[in-house]
């Protein structure tokens, strides 16, 4: 959905930062940003990138595609 939001909560924010550096040097896929199978300084860009963008999915049954928006 949203490149850095490890939590899936359609915000990119400190919340995905603090779930990364929980899982740093480890291999847990869902903190793993860039997916390489390392949770790494590389995963914190993707968040750092994205910061403060946001998510909103279509409405459930809807054709209309879904927007991304934020800095």
């Amino acid at each position: 959905n949203l490149a850095g939001d490890i939590n899936d909560d359609n915000i990119v924010n400190i919340t995905d930062i603090s779930n990364i550096l929980k899982n740093y040097g480890g291999t847990t896929a869902s903190a793993d940003a860039n997916q390489d199978g390392t949770v790494n300084i590389s995963d914190i860009s993707v968040v750092l990138a994205n910061y403060g963008k946001t998510y909103t999915p279509p409405p459930t049954g809807s054709p209309i595609p879904s927007g991304i928006s934020g800095t």
